[in-house]
């Protein structure tokens, strides 16, 4: 099931679609800042504001695994928070960010190593990791088919993630100054 709400009335700051079980579909009112909160594993098409938007993909208890969601910030400083079970993750469809809040799930172990999965994460300028436990695991990247960038000057914090981080390709070597 797909639910289109089209373009959003400007009174309009906030959608919560979190118990929805089909695919959302919606697009800010024209400059005025939207939160948007949506249920993990759905191709969900979101696109936001000039302003400064908040996107919230998934919980704890309804991960997203390798779906991939359309997000577009759209202008403004825009924040996307995902939260990412067991398996492959997808962040192809995210563009326009500024900010990337991922969070892994109890013993998940998360890759990004299909071609075009980081396009998200280069995007946002910084990037916050959390949750996990040392059983969690996360890798970023794979030599010669998805790596990341600094065309953002990205900042990565992992402080508050208890895994292991497994790799992070880049596709420059930057570390070396």
């Amino acid at each position: 099931n797909t639910l289109s709400l089209g373009t959003l009335d400007t009174d309009t700051t906030s959608v919560d679609a979190s118990s929805y079980e089909g695919i959302l579909t919606a697009t800010a009112g024209s400059a005025i800042a939207t939160t948007f909160t949506v249920g993990g594993d759905r191709t969900h098409t979101i696109t936001g504001s000039s302003k400064n938007d908040t996107f919230t993909v998934g919980s704890t208890s309804d991960t997203t695994t390798n779906a991939d969601v359309t997000i577009d910030g759209n202008g403004g400083t825009d924040v996307v928070n995902i939260t990412v079970g067991d398996g492959a993750a997808d962040f192809d469809g995210i563009s326009d960010i500024d900010t990337f809040n991922l969070t892994v799930t109890t013993s998940s172990d998360v890759t990004s190593t299909a071609a075009d999965t980081l396009d998200g994460i280069n995007a946002a300028t910084a990037i916050n990791v959390t949750g996990g436990n040392s059983l969690s695991s996360v890798t970023l990247g794979a030599a010669g088919t998805v790596e990341l960038t600094d065309s953002n000057s990205s900042v990565f914090d992992f402080s508050g993630y208890g895994g292991a981080i497994t790799n992070m390709v880049w596709a420059i070597d930057d570390f070396d100054d």
